[in-house]
């Protein structure tokens, strides 16, 4: 009863219980290291073929703002729960009542707009990159993680090899002006072209991220077309 007392009675009790459910809300969704979504490309996290339990794991870049663009993309909810408003006006017409051409307009209108801005967010959560890591036991890989319709995280195992690398050839100079604007792109083979901000992002290995984006110098080039030519001549004989 006295601590009672001290804290303010049981309405203190039941106002710290509320902070401690906030704050464990806000853990959960804090961030891009969220429980990630698994689809086709990835695995499950609780197995142990997911590239973020293996050992050797190393993360070479963070994208930036991944919090409050997360909370954007959640938020097409309320659009998409803004164009069922729509379902009733379309069944009093399918009945046979008659509305304005104004009311028709506002109608298309809010269609449009939810449709246009739903596909907006998704198209760019499904291309803009949160994380880039790699693993010790897949060195010709690296791990892009996006998100999918409902903002949960998605990763994809990529190939180096399928990256075109956007800095390649480039001299110092031009390197320093495409890494001044605000997003680069990242092309993929037989994929879809993705998103990094090498301007505001967590750069956290720079030797390593700056190999994949400039790609394998002549020499290794050279190396590699070696190794192929004694392969194919070796399985000749």
């Amino acid at each position: 009863k006295m601590a009672l007392r001290r804290l303010g009675g049981p309405s203190a009790i039941l106002y710290w219980r509320d902070l401690a459910c906030k704050r464990e809300v806000c853990h959960h969704i804090r961030g891009f290291a969220s429980t990630p979504h698994t689809n086709e490309t990835t695995t499950s996290p609780a197995s142990p073929s997911s590239s973020r339990d293996l050992p050797g794991k190393t993360v070479l870049y963070r994208g930036p703002f991944l919090l409050p663009f997360r909370m954007l993309v959640r938020l097409k909810l309320l659009q998409l729960s803004g164009a069922a408003s729509i379902v009733l006006p379309v069944a009093l017409v399918m009945n046979g009542a008659e509305l304005s051409t104004f009311e028709m307009l506002g109608l298309g209108a809010l269609a449009g707009g939810t449709a246009g801005a739903s596909g907006s967010l998704w198209y760019f959560s499904n291309r803009y990159i949160g994380q880039i890591s790699m693993n010790a036991s897949k060195p010709d890989q690296v791990l892009f993680s996006t998100m999918d319709f409902w903002g949960n995280r998605q990763d994809e195992d990529i190939a180096i090899r399928d990256i075109e690398p956007p800095l390649r050839d480039m001299s110092r100079a031009q390197m320093a002006h495409v890494a001044a604007q605000p997003f680069m792109h990242l092309n993929v083979l037989n994929k879809r072209q993705f998103y990094i901000s090498m301007r505001h992002g967590d750069i956290r290995d720079r030797e390593l991220l700056l190999k994949i984006l400039q790609g394998p110098t002549g020499e290794e080039e050279g190396h590699k077309h070696t190794d192929s030519t004694d392969s194919e001549s070796t399985n000749q004989e």
